[in-house]
């Protein structure tokens, strides 16, 4: 047998992860000099894997390698003079790659920015800046120079370096600013490309609720806090108040939302108050935008990070707090590839530095409720609204006789009618974008169904296309039936265009916005809704879950449901929990300010106890009684799930294999105490052409569960099981179709 090498003449072996699925730490050999330091862990290198050379990731390295010496190959390149993850990052993604059961290298390289991912080198963004030579004197050019004198007078005029941008803008060019740096005026320099705030504004008075809020979460260690209050409570104070205090320390902050959507006016909030910078990472950043913003979180100063899921990796090296908003939301959890929890993972990255995390909902998750009770999380309430505005009052419309137009009541019309009269805004809900949901033929029966997803065709009307909105795939909208050639085609059911459609017609005079992920597209447009709205320019607004949560609207009186009833009849366990989250969430858009809010519910199920005890109780009953119905069906947060997924294009070959993996894990689930359920069809079964089936473990143990899956992952790996299956194995699973 083969002997470990040693490292006898200046060779070091790195250890290198490769992204993509492979589990396995690359051994590679480098040679190591004064002029070519050893790469430290966190840093990338160019190597040779398989035909192709691949950016790695140094993990770390050793004197010595296992590995016989005709198979080691070498380091082409060292990218990196310092490491583009810090030390806290790989601490993140290593207990991460253990907890999901996912690649190291898949999740290192998730964490960074795409042009890193890449062969580009790291740099922070800099601008151009001018500034006056010593001896500089206006009078050495001549009086027909206008611009150059003109320049000379702008920079002359302040204390600091100009930047190029500002100068440009003046009206001064290049080639302006090159000759006066050949006649030795000017001189130039490369600064950060930073902006701070040039003011900063005082906060309101605290409530009391407020104040102690703030006064119990300590920055001084770890420590889990719910910030659990009522929407329109003031959240986002506390939050501020929070990071002025970070900063003040010297530290930094990042503060989770759930959506782009949110960001803009979070944004504007936090740069009106905090001195520091106030930075956004988002996935509608273009890469280079992203990579700057990413770039300059590595930093060491004060400085606060505003950021959708993947924002949780910035580097951060000073981090002090760190804040989840609607903590609750499923979008924190990823739905594919490394299937992880933002949220869950704010709170390992807060605990492996030290630091409080603060999660803040109307409508806590139940895992956050649960663990509030258990005293492992310390709750911080908001009962009130400041200055005792008080909820909206809510109305259930029975629609079970009444005629619909386009799914509106008669009754709702009118509520609409009233409130507008009053120049007060209404928000008109529906959680389903396109203009209907389906399209059939009104004389055979037919339906415009995706081939690739056996599920419906929605119709969107503006575009006049067919859209599935599982796969995205589209096509036009067909003038005959396919099947008996009839031209009854009919649009059955209603989305947001639909309603926008029949409002139109009743509400003519009034400015209508449509806000959902269509109208939505294209860069900076969420935005510029959510300022015209505030402005008072759109009196009546259509919106999605977009407009549900978050947004502060003070002449916003009167939100409508158009139809809730489908959240009330569901396969997934979560649904419940979900329907009253987003149930309180929408209604709190209502009433915001000195208005009296109002909430109309149109429904075919008026007596439904679940609608019914939302209207009645408080959202902690609400969750208290969820949370008995949990415990005594044995689901989460009282036990503890993982989903094995897979998918192929043949219908039976996801199926063989899931059961070839039950029956070989059985055994040792019967010794865990484990149970094993399935292998089903998903709820959606065939998505993008994919047949799709999946198999539950459950375990009251999270140790347990642990350590089943990592024999699962062995098992499948080491016996190749998944042959022309593609599987993913979705730790702590938020949704089960």
């Amino acid at each position: 047998m083969t002997g470990p090498i040693e490292n006898t003449s200046g060779k070091v072996y790195l250890q290198v992860v490769i992204p993509g699925p492979l589990r396995t730490v690359f051994d590679y050999e480098m040679a190591v000099s004064d002029h070519t330091p050893e790469p430290v862990p966190g840093c990338r290198v160019l190597v040779p894997f398989g035909k192709y050379d691949r950016v790695g990731l140094v993990t770390g390295s050793s004197p010595t390698t296992s590995l016989p010496g005709n198979k080691i190959k070498s380091v082409h390149e060292v990218i990196d003079q310092k490491p583009v993850l810090n030390s806290a990052q790989l601490t993140l993604a290593q207990w991460a790659s253990k907890y999901y059961h996912h690649s190291l290298g898949d999740i290192f390289f998730s964490m960074l920015p795409v042009r890193l991912r890449q062969k580009r080198k790291f740099s922070l963004p800099t601008k151009t800046f001018w500034s006056l030579l010593p001896g500089a004197d206006r009078n050495d050019i001549p009086a027909n120079a206008t611009k150059q004198r003109q320049c000379l007078d702008l920079i002359a005029q302040r204390n600091t370096p100009v930047p190029e941008t500002e100068l440009i803008a003046a009206g001064i060019s290049r080639q302006i600013l090159g000759r006066l740096s050949e006649l030795k005026q000017i001189q130039s320099e490369q600064q950060l490309d930073e902006t701070l705030p040039s003011t900063t504004e005082n906060g309101p008075r605290l409530t009391s609720e407020q104040f102690n809020a703030v006064k119990h979460v300590s920055l001084d260690g770890f420590k889990s806090y719910v910030l659990n209050g009522i929407t329109g409570s003031g959240k986002t104070e506390v939050y501020l108040q929070l990071v002025e205090q970070t900063i003040n320390r010297g530290k930094q902050a990042l503060l989770l939302v759930p959506e782009i959507g949110l960001t803009p006016q979070t944004v504007n909030r936090f740069q009106s108050r905090i001195n520091a910078p106030v930075r956004v990472l988002h996935s509608n950043l273009k890469d280079t935008e992203a990579m700057d913003i990413w770039s300059l979180s590595s930093l060491d100063q004060p400085q606060v990070v505003i950021a959708t899921r993947s924002g949780l990796f910035a580097p951060l090296p000073e981090l002090g707090l760190i804040l989840v908003d609607e903590e609750h939301d499923s979008s924190y959890k990823q739905q594919s590839g490394w299937m992880y929890s933002a949220r869950d993972l704010a709170i390992v990255r807060a605990k492996q530095a030290g630091i409080p995390v603060v999660l803040g909902s109307a409508t806590p998750s139940l895992e956050s409720w649960q663990q509030v009770k258990s005293g492992a999380y310390h709750e911080l309430p908001l009962t009130q609204r400041p200055k005792n505005q008080q909820e909206p009052d809510f109305e259930v419309l029975d629609i079970r006789k009444l005629p619909l137009e386009q799914g509106l009541s008669l009754p709702l019309l009118d509520r609409i009618g009233q409130t507008l009269q009053t120049g007060e805004q209404v928000l008109v809900f529906l959680n389903r974008r396109g203009y209907a949901p389906v399209l059939m033929c009104h004389d055979c029966g037919w339906l415009a169904e995706c081939e690739r997803c056996l599920s419906q065709f929605t119709l969107h009307h503006q575009k006049r296309r067919l859209i599935c909105h599982h796969c995205e795939s589209s096509k036009p909208v067909p003038i005959h039936c396919p099947d008996c050639h009839s031209e009854s085609v009919t649009p059955v059911g209603q989305g947001t265009e639909r309603i926008e459609e029949a409002l139109r017609r009743h509400f003519s005079k009034y400015n209508i916005a449509r806000i959902d992920r269509d109208s939505t597209r294209s860069r900076g447009a969420m935005s510029d809704y959510i300022e015209a709205i505030k402005k008072g320019e759109y009196q009546l607004l259509i919106g999605t879950q977009m407009l549900a949560k978050g947004h502060h609207f003070p002449n916003l009186s009167l939100v409508v449901i158009v139809d809730m009833d489908g959240a009330l009849f569901s396969a997934d366990f979560r649904a419940t929990e979900r329907f009253g989250q987003l149930l309180k969430q929408v209604s709190g858009r209502a009433g915001r300010d000195d208005k009296k809010g109002r909430v109309v519910i149109q429904t075919r199920q008026p007596e439904h106890p679940l609608l019914l005890q939302l209207l009645r109780d408080s959202y902690a009953h609400f969750s208290n009684e969820l949370l008995n119905e949990r415990k005594a069906a044995h689901w989460p947060p009282f036990t503890h799930l993982a989903l094995l997924k897979a998918e192929a294009t043949n219908e039976q070959k996801p199926a063989d294999f899931l059961s070839t993996v039950k029956r070989i894990m059985t055994p040792s689930a019967q010794h865990e105490k484990i149970q094993l359920l399935g292998p089903v069809p998903a709820l959606r079964q065939k998505r993008a052409g994919k047949y799709r089936f999946q198999l539950l473990i459950q375990s009251q143990q999270r140790q347990s569960l642990h350590l089943l899956l990592n024999q699962l992952v062995e098992t499948i790996e080491s016996q190749k099981l998944a042959k022309s299956v593609r599987w993913t194995l979705d730790v702590d699973p938020v949704d089960l179709v």
